[in-house]
């Protein structure tokens, strides 16, 4: 009987200690995402790239690369040679308007010898014709072989010009058989090898390189946040693949113009009637990204 009731008394005991427990207030729930979101105005996805866009380059000749002087991971400075062509047909041709343009200045020099001569000849018959001394036929003979002589020291001229002309573009299309480096930046991307067949109507470009210019984000801006984002706006940048690293920092540089089709949307296929507007950012901080990665931006108000 004696073990009864110490049973009951145990239990009962356990029985008020939970109950008691239960008393308790409960934790305060944390604060949903929704209301960190809260702060930002606006967001929107984009990718980082380099402000001007790659260089992409192509041969402006048609030809045989006889030298390739770079490799992708290079870094180039601003007029620095990347790769050749083959020139001997180009030398062959800029050495034939060389000699054109010899011969036409033989021509003009030979003209322009014997028209003054032509013209004093001219002058004295004219004055002797006049005269009576001679007949008058023969100065009017003689002016007509001044005016065939300037006519002919016009021709050689305007052949003198023409061949230079023709020198300057052999030149011009010489000099185009070796490609430079517009500016300074790093090979990312080389898509021929030495003696590759290479034409301006390739599909794609001989060389690509990144420019040493700083890089920013393009963000797509749903039509329904463009009038709370103005140029100057705070942002926070977060890279997709990293969500819980910290934001970069970057501001707004530009609003564009035009609405537009989603290219970043995996579902604006879904959503065809879903418009976005440009958005350009600078990132207060030169980052260590790199092209082509998808962000997050929220913009702060």
């Amino acid at each position: 009987m004696n073990m009864r009731i110490t049973h009951s008394l145990l239990a009962a005991l356990m029985i008020a200690s939970v109950v008691g427990c239960s008393d308790k207030k409960p934790p305060r729930p944390a604060k949903p995402a929704a209301t960190e979101a809260a702060k930002y105005v606006a967001m929107a996805r984009g990718k980082v790239e380099v402000q001007g866009g790659l260089l992409e380059l192509k041969s402006l000749q048609t030809g045989r690369l006889v030298r390739l002087t770079v490799a992708e991971g290079d870094t180039v400075q601003r007029g620095a040679e990347l790769a050749a062509l083959d020139d001997r047909s180009a030398r062959t041709e800029l050495k034939a308007y060389e000699a054109e343009l010899a011969q036409a200045q033989a021509r003009q020099k030979a003209a322009e010898q014997r028209l003054p001569p032509a013209r004093q000849r001219a002058q004295q018959l004219q004055k002797a014709a006049r005269q009576g001394a001679v007949d008058p036929q023969q100065a009017t003979e003689a002016r007509q072989q001044v005016q065939q002589l300037e006519s002919a020291q016009a021709v050689a001229k305007a052949g003198v010009e023409i061949a230079r002309q023709h020198v300057a573009l052999a030149k011009d299309q010489l000099a185009e058989r070796v490609l430079h480096a517009p500016q300074a930046g790093t090979v990312v991307r080389v898509n021929a090898t030495q003696g590759s067949l290479v034409s301006p109507e390739d599909a794609r470009p001989l060389l690509v390189i990144l420019p040493e210019r700083p890089l920013q984000i393009r963000a797509e801006l749903n039509e329904s946040f463009v009038h709370r984002v103005k140029p100057g706006m705070t942002a926070d940048v977060v890279l997709e693949a990293e969500p819980g690293q910290p934001p970069l920092k970057a501001h707004v540089t530009r609003l564009g113009d035009l609405f537009g089709s989603s290219h970043l949307d995996d579902d604006s296929q879904g959503h065809p009637n879903v418009r976005v507007v440009d958005c350009l950012l600078a990132f207060d901080q030169p980052p260590t990204l790199r092209i082509g990665q998808n962000v997050r931006v929220n913009f702060h108000e």
